[in-house]
């Protein structure tokens, strides 16, 4: 996290599944917003009985 100097306060992800590569950036409270948002509609640890994860990463990700 990186605070900017308005006070604001920034998070940062990377995602690097192989040799590519992305940073992504966002406001802190926007993400926990989303996140409080997401739980209210798929509490923690029901994911497994309304999505398979594995399927979806297998049509996103390139085999091998």
């Amino acid at each position: 996290m990186a605070t900017d100097g308005h006070g604001r306060c920034d998070s940062y992800v990377l995602l690097k599944p192989r040799a590519d590569a992305a940073l992504l950036k966002a406001w802190t409270q926007e993400i926990k917003t989303f996140l409080q948002e997401t739980e209210a509609v798929v509490p923690r640890e029901a994911e497994p009985a309304r999505i398979d994860l594995d399927a979806v990463l297998a049509h996103f990700l390139p085999e091998g």
